[in-house]
């Protein structure tokens, strides 16, 4: 039986028949020696001198990262219990009865990390072990190699790239760009596929096991499945909130931002190429569908064709728009939010609408909260 679940059992049998127990936290640790197959479950021990635990979950670009802080004034973590660099630690956040008594156990895995730095502090004595979502050792990321791929696509590269570096590849986008020539040069795979991905309009998120590829505006046309309501209507959510596995509704933040930028926006993107000692014009102009008026952005980049050209106009004002409206707010934390989700913000006025979570912060430690940053996401592109 699991720590959690013995802490459980353990408190539920203190209760009278028919009692509930309150709201309760947990975190569960896995740790995996560098080197060896098998993790040892160190919750216990850890649950006994945790200070706080900080993860990070990135949408893309950024390795998720975790941080334990821990009490150490026997200095166990400095002498038998020091965790080797390169270690293994698989980590879940558990919540009991959070949000209703009869709620339940419900959890989240944060991920397997890789321990990366170990650091030592005095008055008082605390030790923090830091872990990335991504190994070190490996060749994806530290070994440079030079290469190069003809007549491919760009999922057939990083399928090649994942394999190389004994990963698997979650491929999420309906379009398959095709590469026609591409060169590795003296780059690791990891800034290589990043810049390949890039490039191609898509998303790159790589941990431990898998790389994960993806496409933001698909990945935006979903529906949302956690609704924001402005402070004040309690009663609204309270009326419309069914307690089953639907939409969530929440209402009730310890503070938030809404940003709105009026500089480096474009209402449209013109791409213009002359293509061979012919100069044959090639051209496509792509216009956001909710501006009326606003600058047009130049871009003058190599094109074959005009379906080239107009899929590069939607990619550039894409990357030159998409932080044009963004959000943050602090509020209890809960199993339920992962970077890539989708919020609907209501009644907020000008800032109502669709948004992604881009990043989530998580800290366990004199209470359980969350930070999100979003984005609103954008309308046909």
């Amino acid at each position: 039986m699991s720590f959690v679940a013995s802490a459980v059992e353990r408190m539920m049998g203190t209760l009278p028949g028919g009692s509930s127990l309150a709201y309760r936290t947990w975190c569960e640790v896995l740790y995996t020696p560098k080197g060896s197959n098998e993790s040892k479950d160190i919750s216990e021990e850890i649950s006994k001198y945790l200070l706080s635990l900080d993860y990070t979950d990135n949408i893309e670009g950024q390795a998720d990262d975790l941080s334990l802080t821990l009490e150490d004034r026997a200095q166990l973590w400095t002498a038998d219990w020091y965790p080797q660099r390169g270690s293994k630690l698989d980590v879940t956040i558990y919540t009991l009865n959070r949000g209703r008594l009869d709620e339940g156990l419900k959890s989240l895995f944060l991920g397997s990390f890789e321990v990366d730095e170990i650091e030592i502090k005095m008055a008082p004595a605390t030790v923090q072990i830091k872990a990335v979502g991504v190994t070190f050792e490996s060749s994806l990321r530290g070994e440079k190699k030079n290469r190069t791929w003809e007549k491919i696509t760009v999922k057939k590269c990083c399928e090649d790239i994942a394999a190389g570096n004994g990963l698997t590849l979650d491929w999420y986008c309906e379009n398959n760009p095709p590469l026609d020539h591409v060169e590795q040069s003296d780059e690791s795979d990891l800034e290589f596929l990043k810049k390949v991905v890039k490039d191609a309009g898509l998303c790159l998120k790589v941990d431990l096991k898998k790389l994960t590829v993806f496409d933001e505006q698909q990945q935006e046309k979903g529906d949302a499945k956690l609704f924001f309501l402005h402070p004040g209507l309690e009663q609204l959510a309270q009326k419309i909130q069914d307690g089953t596995d639907g939409p969530r509704y929440i209402y009730s933040f310890a503070d938030y931002q809404l940003k709105a930028k009026t500089r480096d926006v474009y209402r449209a993107c013109h791409v213009k190429y002359k293509k061979g000692k012919e100069k044959a014009v090639i051209e496509a102009t792509f216009v956001d569908p909710s501006k009326k008026e606003g600058q047009t952005l130049d871009v003058s980049e190599q094109c074959e064709t005009v379906a080239e050209a107009e899929r590069l106009a939607r990619k550039k004002l894409r990357e030159k728009n998409k932080e044009e409206v963004t959000a943050a707010f602090n509020l209890t934390g809960d199993t339920i939010y992962a970077a890539g989700q989708l919020v609907q913000l209501q009644h907020f006025g000008v800032f109502d609408g669709k948004y992604i979570i881009t990043r989530v912060a998580l800290r366990l430690g004199g209470g359980f909260t969350a930070s999100l940053d979003l984005r609103r996401c954008l309308d046909g592109y």
